[in-house]
């Protein structure tokens, strides 16, 4: 069951509805951008990753390589080739360097790996990777510390464990 709050007026439900059985398997169909409908993409993120004031996407499906597809204004999308070294199980994305483009984060199997934005749609891997993690499934960012840095939080499947990595701004 998922509930709609007014978090402004004492958390007063405004509605409420029964969650059914999730969908697998499902892919985009796009028949104006046909690199959307080829595979399966597990993880999608929204941002202006190239700064023109439209959204993009970033798309991944487990293991493999992110590719970005700049938004074209018109609800269609242009893919960039895939990154190299961008690529893992899960994503995050915010301005981890606070230059105002936004970066990514992307966790594998053992290693957290930054790439820092150019603001045109492309990154720049920061190296070396940052730790060593047991299986992770999932990873968000957010300011756990109060400092205005965006942090990293990971959860690792293999060890039952979360890790949450402070910024350092850099």
């Amino acid at each position: 069951m998922v509930s709609f709050l007014e978090a402004s007026n004492s958390n007063t439900v405004l509605g409420s509805a029964a969650l059914g059985a999730g969908v697998s398997g499902a892919t985009f169909v796009n028949a104006s951008n046909p690199q959307l409908g080829q595979q399966l993409i597990m993880t999608v993120s929204v941002g202006d990753f190239n700064g023109d004031g439209i959204p993009d996407l970033l798309a991944m499906n487990n293991g493999t390589p992110a590719t970005v597809f700049l938004g074209n204004g018109d609800g269609t999308f242009t893919a960039l080739p895939s990154m190299a070294e961008g690529g893992g199980v899960a994503f995050a994305v915010a301005d981890f360097n606070g230059d105002g483009i936004l970066d990514l984060a992307f966790a594998n199997n053992t290693t957290l790996t930054v790439l820092l934005g150019n603001g045109d749609g492309t990154f720049t891997a920061k190296s070396p990777a940052l730790e060593t993690y047991d299986a992770p499934v999932a990873i968000t960012v957010a300011d756990f510390n109060g400092d205005g840095i965006p942090d990293l939080a990971i959860a690792n499947s293999g060890s039952d464990t979360v890790i949450v990595l402070l910024g350092n701004g850099d």
